[in-house]
């Protein structure tokens, strides 16, 4: 369906994200104890891998003639930037074992 929505062109975009996310981890291992410098370091790594993605997303979207559209560059950067961003924000929350120790203490 050309210009319509499909549900591939929703679950193939997650699937890419989640795979290559899993396959190059660029991660501290805790984000709260790293030093700012690493952090900023692994982000910016980050942001060229998930760019990386956004440019695979849009190519196999076309390839498949999916009604996904990425247009231009500065999309898929601003689309980095939003799921790093994103990422990196749910990572500083505190996990649920955390929360458990600072109660119990």
């Amino acid at each position: 369906m050309p210009g319509g929505f499909s549900f591939a062109a929703l679950v193939i975009p997650f699937a890419l994200f989640v795979i290559f996310n899993q396959l190059v981890s660029v991660w501290p291992e805790n984000i709260r104890t790293a030093p700012p410098l690493r952090v900023l370091l692994l982000a910016t790594i980050g942001l060229v891998q998930d760019f990386l993605i956004w440019l695979l997303v849009s190519w196999v979207a076309d390839t498949m003639d999916l009604s996904l559209a990425i247009d231009g560059v500065l999309p898929m950067v601003w689309g980095a930037f939003i799921v790093r961003l994103t990422a990196l924000a749910c990572l500083a929350l505190p996990s649920r074992a955390a929360a458990d120790e600072v109660e119990s203490a």
